[in-house]
């Protein structure tokens, strides 16, 4: 069915045209045809129609001017029970309601005109709506006046102009649409009249003139005469006496906003005795009517001095002004916001005062905005961990201490009182440059402190100067005791380490997996011990007095560098292995299990300490009675919840240096983030409350790019990201490809049918409601599980696979060639429905789950590295996604996709990472017509966020809409 939006205008009270707007059928030409119903929101997404922006903002305007919407509008002081019939009536709110009305229906009638959208009068239900169709032409309807002067009074007319011919108003069908401004309906015809109010036709309509009586001239002139006669260019006059004037008194300067465009600029106008024009009005003058004191009209005739007036206009062109669609000046370098105009206007004020404009006076919320300039002055001095801010602020002949500006910076107000009454406007590049500052500064008394971390503020302040030296660079070399040649890129990477250890900093490495995060902490922590001893040498000026019965607790003897390093337990091995590998001589020791030291004073003695998170907590007491030179986090998203109690006990562990290293530092949100930069550096992002209002809310929901930018500026120092396309260039090619599978017949009927439930579920669904928000979720579980197999929903279902057939298929093929392949499922009972098959045919494989003992899982990894017969590792997702070093592998399955796709991510680079020679080959198995599908568009759609902050895509939270979208 062809349909279009067919709008109109109708009288609903006296004088008083509403709009509407209706679904209109169209006939084979295209034609407006019958009514349909009337254009709702409810109906039109019934009937499927997509309104254009045009048609949108009109249909907001019907809305806003709606009976029940004026009503509610207007409705108070009592008359709860009136409707606006009854609103119309009262001679003080119907004044307010016109003014209202006027103002929407012209930006109505003026969209419509624009567009050229289809509008009718009074549409009749049953009529052909093009036969009641409204036409706009483009011409001009000039008023003309005359009067004239008889011996009981005055006689006067209005008619109008049309193309050089003259006509009476009641020789057409003229109806007044809306009074002020004037649009009439002229034989089908809609007309914007300038200079008159619309009801002034209508005592025209049926009279050729009007006579009025010499008593009653001034109170009918003053009622409804003399504020026209002022607008209207050519004034006929007989009897008068007629005074003209071409004095230019004035030229003034304005600066106001727009109502439809919503620009602010300049308003330019230019003042006579008795008129005042704007500069781009073309009438060439004016007319006024004054009563002499015997009450005889005198008419006032002003004259435009052209000339005079463009010298204006080229003064502010010359000044950089360039004018928009609104008439309005503005620079043409500058934003059209408030602010920006306020600070153009006071650094040209008086050159423009000099060239004869007047500047009037800029009020704006009640509050009057003085103009003048002003001078900042700042400075800072470092003390240990602090910087010191000061400085003054100059303004006119004031001066104030530039902390008086802080809550205005901070709170985004840009109005300063003064002693005089009025206000200063903050500049807009004050916001820029010092906002970051107020926002995380430690004020005391008239002092501004900042802390070292947040150096990067005062360099945004334009105060890098003096906070140079906590970027400086030195050549730092790996120690010769590393058995390793670090690649540049590692090379560099150990050297923004150390350039951090020695500024006492904290910092963030996010390379990512496989790029050897190990192995440049390692070289780090090497490079610490050997400094350490040099230290203690310098301060030890007493030989060492050695005693065989010394207690084993004698720090002095072995020279620990004191490192704790915090881990998942499935990583301590391959630490263990990477410790052994490259630095055999260091001291290590695993704080895990039932069997470790509870005595602080053995611990102490080794160089490194690895321990689990989970141990760190059941530990806190121990491990954070006192200061490791050290404490590195590793897969540090780990505490990324700020409120869990390991993140809480953590963060209590001192150290004099502190590391974190993961691949994903934003795995969810950005309180990913704060988390880790709360640990190797607190304070830097302000508490986790101030966290979420600055920041989480203004990028994740509003999009901020200004506070995007600046929590980019205050990472950045402290978050080293490289991803292996920028920096391992000699890495083997990387293929990902993606399979699509079809279910079997019984398995999409039983996905049919979960689907079903999964959106009824949604049609009530309320995301503030948790229980509802977890059913949802189950819901989707059970769709991804019937995707991958029916079993994995319903346990012992017999119901074949079309991924489980298709992955077979591609591993038969794979196996004949004698590669490895590891297979990755977020679902264990998946894995095990292999384990099974693998079992049952008496096939070599390595499984590897969160079940399994740290024994345990060493040996699957040896068997899968080192026994050629064994090609195929079953590894669940959160078990295995990070920490191992499986190069063996040339294919890596992944059986169904996760939210994050950074997880996915992880899983393929167990085996494209350093040390791989093999081409590697990425398969993601996705089921057709489900939910899987789906994932793989929300992961595009979600990948946004952490790319802005580190150029690395993340997944976010679930919104309603994404739920939709899925089921």
């Amino acid at each position: 069915m062809n349909l279009k939006i067919a709008f109109n205008i109708q009288e609903f009270a006296k004088n008083i045209f509403l709009p509407s707007a209706w679904l209109v059928k169209t006939d084979k030409q295209g034609q407006l045809s019958y009514l349909l119903q009337k254009a709702t929101p409810h109906s039109i997404r019934e009937l499927q129609y997509l309104p254009i922006p045009a048609e949108q903002r009109c249909l907001e305007i019907i809305d806003l001017l709606s009976p029940k919407s004026l009503e509610k509008k207007f409705l108070g002081n009592g008359k709860k029970n009136s409707n606006l019939l009854q609103l119309l009536d009262d001679k003080v709110v119907v004044k307010t309601i016109r003014t209202y009305v006027n103002r929407h229906t012209d930006l109505f009638l003026e969209t419509i005109v624009q567009h050229n959208l289809p509008i009718c009068y009074e549409i009749e239900s049953k009529a052909v709506v093009h036969l009641t169709q409204v036409e706009f032409k483009e011409k001009t309807l000039l008023p003309r006046l005359s009067f004239r002067k008889v011996s009981d009074g005055i006689v006067y007319q209005l008619k109008f102009e049309e193309n050089g011919k003259i006509w009476q108003i009641h020789e057409r069908n003229v109806i007044p649409i809306l009074n002020e401004p004037a649009w009439l309906l002229l034989d089908k015809e809609l007309i914007k009249v300038p200079f008159i109010n619309a009801l002034m036709v209508v005592p025209f309509k049926d009279k050729y003139e009007i006579h009025v009586s010499k008593a009653h001239v001034r109170t009918y002139f003053e009622t409804f005469i003399l504020k026209m006669v002022s607008k209207v260019e050519t004034l006929e006059s007989e009897g008068f006496e007629i005074v003209e004037d071409k004095t230019l008194q004035r030229v003034t300067l304005h600066l106001q906003q727009h109502f439809m465009l919503h620009q602010w600029g300049f308003a330019l106008n230019f003042e006579y005795k008795n008129a005042k024009f704007a500069w781009f009005e073309l009438k060439k003058g004016s007319n006024n009517l004054v009563f002499s004191p015997n009450d005889e009209i005198v008419i006032h005739k002003t004259i435009r001095q052209p000339e005079i007036e463009q010298q204006y206009v080229t003064a502010l062109e010359t000044a950089g002004l360039i004018t928009n669609d609104a008439n309005l000046f503005f620079p043409a370098f500058a934003k059209n916001t408030f602010q920006s105009l306020v600070a153009w206007l006071i650094e040209n004020k008086q050159l423009l005062e000099n060239q004869g404009f007047t500047i009037e006076k800029i009020l704006f919320e009640n509050k009057e905005i003085q103009l003048r300039q002003s001078h900042i002055q700042l400075n800072s001095e470092q003390h240990n961990d602090w910087f010191d801010l000061k400085g003054d602020i100059v303004i006119g002949e004031w001066s104030f201490p530039f902390v008086k500006f802080i809550n205005y910076l901070k709170t985004d107000n840009p109005y300063f009182p003064l002693p005089d009454g009025t206000f200063f406007m903050i500049p807009e590049e004050w916001f820029t440059k010092y906002q970051g500052i107020a926002q995380f500064a430690k004020i005391e008394g008239n002092n501004i402190k900042i802390t070292r971390s947040q150096s990067q503020l005062l360099a945004t302040a334009g105060l890098e100067n003096e906070s140079k030296n906590t970027t400086q660079s030195i050549d730092y070399q790996v120690s010769a005791k590393i058995n390793a040649t670090l690649r540049p890129y590692q090379l560099a990477g150990f050297q923004w380490l150390m350039q951090h250890y020695d500024n006492g900093l904290g910092a963030c490495l996010a390379d990512d997996m496989g790029l050897g995060k190990t192995l440049q902490t390692i070289a780090v922590i090497q490079h610490a011990k050997e400094q350490k001893a040099t230290q203690q040498a310098a301060e030890n000026t007493k030989p060492l007095q050695l005693d065989i019965f010394a207690a084993p607790s004698d720090e002095s003897f072995l020279n620990p560098v004191q490192v704790l390093i915090i881990l998942p337990a499935s990583l301590v091995y391959n630490w263990k292995a990477e410790f052994y590998k490259f630095a055999p001589h260091l001291q290590i020791y695993e704080h895990t299990g039932n069997k470790r030291h509870q005595d602080l004073r053995v611990i102490k003695r080794h160089d490194v300490v690895l321990t689990t998170y989970q141990t760190a907590l059941k530990d806190a007491d121990l491990l954070g009675s006192f200061e490791w030179e050290y404490i590195i986090l590793d897969e540090s998203h780990y505490i990324k919840n700020p409120d869990s109690q390991v993140f809480k006990a953590i963060s209590e562990f001192r150290a004099k240096h502190k590391i974190s290293l993961s691949g994903t530092p934003i795995e969810n949100s950005l309180s990913d983030l704060w988390a880790q930069m709360q640990f190797i550096n607190p304070g830097l992002l302000g508490n986790y409350n101030y966290f979420k209002t600055h920041f989480l809310k203004s990028i994740e929901k509003s999009k901020s790019a200004t506070q995007m930018e600046q929590l980019r500026s205050l990472v950045s120092p402290y978050l080293l990201r490289r991803t292996k396309e920028e920096v391992a260039k000699d890495l083997p090619e990387l293929l990902v490809q993606t399979v699509y599978v079809d279910m079997s017949a019984e398995q999409a009927k039983r996905y049919e049918q979960e689907r079903s439930a999964a959106r009824n579920l949604l049609l009530h669904f309320d995301e503030k409601n948790p229980q509802q928000r977890q059913q949802v979720f189950t819901a989707l579980l059970r769709l991804r599980q019937i995707a991958n197999h029916v079993s994995l929903f319903e346990e012992g279902s017999s119901y074949p696979s079309g991924k489980l057939e298709e992955v077979m298929s591609h591993l038969e093929t794979i196996q004949k060639s004698k590669h490895k392949t590891l297979i990755f499922s977020s679902f264990t009972k998946h894995l095990d429905i292999y384990k099974d098959i693998f079992a049952k045919a008496k096939t070599p494989f390595s499984y590897l789950t969160g079940s399994l003992s740290l024994k345990e899982r060493e040996a699957t990894i040896a068997n899968f590295k080192e026994n050629e017969a064994n090609q195929t590792f079953l590894i669940s997702l959160k078990a295995g996604g990070v920490g191992l070093n499986l190069t063996e592998a040339a294919y890596v399955f992944i059986l169904d996709p996760w939210w994050n796709p950074q997880a996915e991510m992880q899983a393929i680079a167990r085996a494209h990472r350093i040390g791989q020679d093999k081409p590697v080959i990425a398969m993601k198995f996705i089921t057709r017509n489900t939910i899987e599908e789906k994932i793989l568009a929300l992961q595009a759609k979600k990948a946004r966020l952490a790319a802005d902050i580190l150029d690395s895509p993340e997944q976010m939270s679930l919104s309603k809409s994404d739920l939709e979208a899925l089921i």
